[in-house]
């Protein structure tokens, strides 16, 4: 593979890499919010819907996300949250969720990178061919020059 190549397929690869890690997190992080919450409404904690607003919701959900990552590494300052075998689990399984979806969807990209590699390769070798015809035009050009 020539350089154009290398870096297409490598390109690909990134932004499959990129798109693989952004959903697994993502995938992990609502799944342990969905278990923050579901605890929080069985203590009967999380029944306030007063003084809602689309940016403490957006607010509580980054906060619940946070929460969430943190008990899943361990670090929270809630111990029962970092002990919460549930809580891990669900987090690895929607992990997971969310490498499989986008492994799925992102067989497009790879079909795409394969696609661009096989045009490079086309192309290189088109371009090399009309190298080829126009070195030979230029020596029967000299050859025909030589003989004037």
């Amino acid at each position: 593979m020539g350089k154009v190549a290398t870096k297409d397929a490598l390109s690909t690869i990134t932004k499959l890499g990129k798109a693989l890690g952004l959903s697994y997190f993502t995938e992990r992080t609502e799944e342990g919010v969905q278990n923050l919450v579901s605890s929080r409404y069985q203590k009967g904690d999380y029944d306030n819907a007063e003084g809602y607003s689309l940016l403490s919701g957006a607010a509580n959900m980054a906060n619940l996300g946070l929460e969430a990552n943190l008990a899943y590494y361990g670090i929270h300052p809630d111990n029962t949250l970092n002990t919460d075998k549930d809580l891990i689990n669900e987090m690895k399984i929607g992990g997971f969720t969310g490498l499989f979806m986008t492994g799925v969807y992102g067989a497009r990209d790879v079909y795409k990178g394969t696609k661009q590699v096989l045009t490079d390769n086309k192309l290189r070798g088109l371009t090399a061919d009309h190298y080829a015809d126009a070195e030979r035009d230029n020596k029967i050009d000299q050859f025909i020059s030589a003989s004037k």
